[in-house]
């Protein structure tokens, strides 16, 4: 089941992490955590244009480890890098993200992880996308 979730590695490299949200049913005692990221998927050197996406990463009956952000040195400018995936059992599975900047840590526990991309690509000449993410929940 781990190697389900590299499929999104290759589209959440160097996504820029823009904020989360925390989804909590209370009926089924569920709650997810769902960050909020814009996908770089292309960069035209000649143009010196982005391609861009907007994308929420959802993982699913979640709990928090860690989530730190101490010192926003980077005004706010963090970039998954990487992450780890590791089976803990009862179904249950770790992700740990590495950033570009050593300052913010995220670990989370949960049952599953998904991408839900907006399927419009943005080309600009500047790396950001206007916020308007609720059209995700579509």
């Amino acid at each position: 089941m781990i190697e389900n979730f590299y499929k999104y590695l290759g589209a959440l490299h160097d996504s820029r992490l823009y904020g989360f949200l925390l989804d909590w049913n209370p009926e089924l005692w569920k709650f997810d955590v769902i960050l909020y990221v814009h996908i770089f998927s292309d960069f035209d050197c000649e143009l010196e244009q982005y391609s861009l996406e907007k994308a929420l990463v959802t993982f699913e009956n979640a709990s928090i480890n860690k989530f730190s952000i101490t010192n926003d040195l980077s005004c706010g400018q963090f970039y998954i890098i990487d992450y780890e995936v590791k089976e803990v059992g009862n179904g249950k599975y770790q992700f740990v993200f590495e950033f570009n900047d050593a300052e913010p840590e995220l670990i989370i526990t949960a049952e599953n992880m998904r991408l839900t991309t907006s399927g419009t690509v943005v080309v600009k000449d500047e790396q950001h996308l206007a916020t308007d993410w609720s059209k995700l929940f579509d």
